[in-house]
């Protein structure tokens, strides 16, 4: 019987969870490249059961991504070569940088199974049998994948990456959608209604956090002006941090400018919303 070599690891935002590997792998023993050889129908065989199980339970199915499959087939690759099962090998950036560096999606979440087996039923079947497995494939939260497939010999190595995957607005969209739901919810405190300036400084002093990675920034002229300043990163634009709200419901306001920078920095592999808030 072919062994079968499982793990799974978990992505949340900058929360990390990785499972150990069932019958964890022996010391690697490198092989040649010419024995390995990357296997499109098996990856295409592993998404067609990945959702049909998640139509089983009534869940959307995953779309496949070019540049998560890259990631997961590169994956698939080291594992191979090194005949070992891994999420990171000797060498290799972890999770959200390789995922990063492959997608221009903006990934919320992210997640990853890695398995060794005989067949493509063989892998599916373990991966499905195996909860943190399972709770992967069948993540309603996921909506993009990738899956890579290397074969070596009589076994194949596989990489399964998985996302949830939102649409990255402009600067200038998402400024509007966080003045939507500053006005939205000024309206809630029935006080007065609060006047939008021009939020070029806000946007500057957004970007100059990105560019720095850090909401620490040098204050400028405008910003050591405003009443409340609050600075902040956001996956989520229509949450808005205790320190806007504070300042919203604050009856002496009477403006405020908002700036939004979308950025993929070394804290925030995947991007993140840099956002300046200036209220008057």
């Amino acid at each position: 019987m072919n062994r079968v070599l499982l793990a799974t690891f978990v992505l949340l935002l900058v929360s990390f969870t990785l499972a150990s590997p069932l019958d964890a792998a022996e010391a690697p023993k490198p092989v040649s490249l010419s024995s390995v050889v990357a296997d499109p129908q098996a990856e295409r065989l592993l998404l067609e059961m990945a959702n049909q199980a998640r139509a089983r339970a009534g869940l959307a199915p995953l779309r496949m991504d070019a540049g998560l499959a890259e990631a997961a087939r590169e994956h698939a690759l080291e594992q191979a070569e090194q005949q070992r099962i891994s999420h990171q090998l000797p060498g290799e950036p972890g999770l959200a940088q390789r995922l990063s560096k492959s997608t221009a999606l903006h990934l919320q979440r992210g997640g990853e199974n890695v398995a060794s087996a005989g067949s493509v039923s063989q892998a599916h079947q373990s991966l499905m049998a195996s909860p943190p497995h399972r709770e992967n494939l069948l993540d309603p939260s996921f909506n993009v994948a990738g899956f890579g497939v290397v074969r070596s010999g009589h076994l194949l190595y596989v990489t399964q990456d998985f996302g949830r995957g939102v649409k990255t607005y402009s600067a200038e969209n998402s400024e509007q959608l966080i003045a939507r739901t500053i006005i939205n919810t000024r309206r809630q405190t029935r006080l007065a209604g609060l006047n939008e300036f021009d939020g070029t400084p806000a946007r500057n002093a957004a970007c100059r956090m990105a560019d720095e990675n850090t909401i620490k920034t040098r204050l400028s002229r405008e910003m050591k002006q405003s009443t409340y300043l609050v600075r902040y990163t956001s996956h989520d634009l229509e949450t808005l941090p205790p320190g806007a709200t504070r300042a919203i419901a604050d009856s002496g306001v009477h403006s405020f400018a908002v700036g939004s920078c979308y950025r993929q920095t070394k804290t925030y592999p995947n991007g993140v919303y840099w956002v300046a808030l200036m209220f008057y």
